[in-house]
């Protein structure tokens, strides 16, 4: 027989109700079927700020203790409504973790340990810092619509102790800003004392521009200028040992000197093709590698090319084969690999 599972229940209206998951395992499809649905616990509270009032609108989630996996949409998704009232039901028994990204100039506070039934549950939120810049075009001329954001870097969050327990991956998404007519950007709630790197990712009436990274800024930060870069393209073609057209794999370009701030970029041969087109990139030399997919051919030797060029060509060799047999007691069933000795 089929299993059945109710995942969610909801009333005539489409409004979600508080029953808990149920599965029914071997269902008979010849004959009537009954699901009982059993009601699961909730968590409540209120989201304030530092005098007490309650703040709406704020977004909420809600996960498993020490899980990661805040979801996007769904009943473990919720806003703070009339004074700050949230509602998470429809638990099983256990504990839970709270995520609050509210937006604006209000920080990300940390993650709040709650257990199903708690009642009351009072988060409170402080008003951070921002960091305030401009995005300009290679020629410094100030662009419109740039995706500007920032990181924290490793040593601040050291630094704040931030590093330690699970981290909420959903709030690095409000630390972004659209750069107005003007360029103009502001990223708002950080706390005071930690330090960002800073980019913006643009693109010109010829395509995207390179992004550059303005490394250790300090949140309360203004007038930081992210200048944009002129892309470059690395383009060319894949064959095999007999000259014909390799359309499946991966071309990877990396600077041939690791410390002059260029970068990475990649490329998957698509549509049957065996042309690529690697960027944007930031003007300089570097290193393909090809990794093919499947067994007809080997892994070819690095070329090095400049970015920009065109006229690439990356030549693979047939794949070569190494048989034996290996000796010992009890040695059946062991996988075996091989590296690369340069």
């Amino acid at each position: 027989g089929l299993d059945l599972e109710v995942d969610q229940a909801f009333d005539p209206a489409g409004r979600p109700l508080d029953f808990l998951k149920k599965r029914v395992k071997d269902v008979d499809m010849q004959g009537a079927l009954e699901v009982r649905l059993e009601r699961g616990l909730e968590v409540s509270g209120r989201v304030v700020d530092g005098a007490g009032q309650g703040l709406t609108g704020m977004q909420m989630r809600i996960a498993k203790k020490g899980s990661r996996n805040f979801q996007w949409s769904g009943p473990t998704v919720t806003r703070t409504g009339e004074d700050g009232a949230w509602r998470f039901a429809g638990l099983q028994e256990g504990e839970f973790t709270i995520s609050v990204t509210p937006g604006g100039d209000w920080m990300n506070p940390e993650l709040t340990p709650v257990e199903a039934g708690d009642e009351g549950v009072v988060i409170q939120l402080t008003k951070g810092l921002a960091i305030t810049g401009v995005v300009l075009r290679p020629g410094g001329e100030p662009l419109a619509g740039a995706d500007a954001w920032l990181n924290e870097t490793p040593a601040s969050r050291k630094r704040r102790g931030a590093h330690k327990g699970p981290r909420d991956w959903t709030s690095q998404y409000r630390f972004r800003s659209k750069s107005d007519a003007q360029g103009k950007f502001a990223i708002r709630g950080l706390p005071e004392g930690a330090t960002y790197n800073v980019g913006a990712n643009g693109r010109g009436p010829d395509g995207p521009y390179t992004s550059e990274t303005i490394r250790d800024v300090s949140a309360g930060s203004t007038d930081v200028t992210v200048r944009l870069g002129e892309a470059a393209l690395i383009e060319g073609s894949v064959y095999g040992p007999d000259g014909e057209p390799v359309t499946r794999g991966y071309v990877y370009a990396n600077p041939v000197d690791r410390k002059a701030g260029l970068g990475s970029a990649n490329f998957g041969l698509r549509n049957n093709s065996n042309v690529f087109k690697i960027g944007p990139l930031k003007p300089g030399r570097y290193r393909l590698t090809f990794n093919p997919q499947g067994q007809d051919y080997g892994n070819p030797a690095p070329v090095e090319v400049d970015a920009p060029s065109r006229g690439n060509r990356i030549e693979l060799p047939a794949a070569s084969h190494v048989e034996g047999r290996l000796v010992g007691e009890d040695v059946s069933g062991f996988a075996m690999s091989f590296v690369y000795k340069n």
